[in-house]
């Protein structure tokens, strides 16, 4: 489980789910640097705020960094006030053109 958080709501959901599924949890702010971020994982795990009615800036350096997730399930998570508005198809848009598919969100 990747996660980025703003003020503490979307840390709270991703660690009560990586709870809950036995996963590990990683803050995208500590691998969005880096050229490529692979995972041997079969599933990865977003959760992150909507900002502006979409993801943030950082969610989406992590997601054109993302590498190898052809085969993978991704699945997102956003935290809202109102409503997601479009952060998810904006976000599946970006895996798209990564080979990657939202598998839910």
């Amino acid at each position: 489980i990747y996660y980025f958080t703003g003020t503490g709501n979307s840390l709270a959901v991703a660690r009560k789910l990586a709870e809950q599924l036995h996963a590990d949890l990683r803050a995208m702010k500590a691998v969005v640097s880096m050229d490529k971020i692979e995972t041997e994982a079969d599933c990865i795990g977003l959760v992150f705020p909507v900002y502006n009615h979409r993801i943030p800036y950082i969610v989406k350096r992590f997601t054109e960094r993302l590498h190898d997730i052809d085969k993978k399930y991704v699945f997102a998570i956003c935290t809202h006030g109102d409503s997601p508005c479009i952060a998810l198809e904006y976000l599946s848009q970006l895996l798209s053109a990564r080979s990657g598919r939202l598998s839910l969100g």
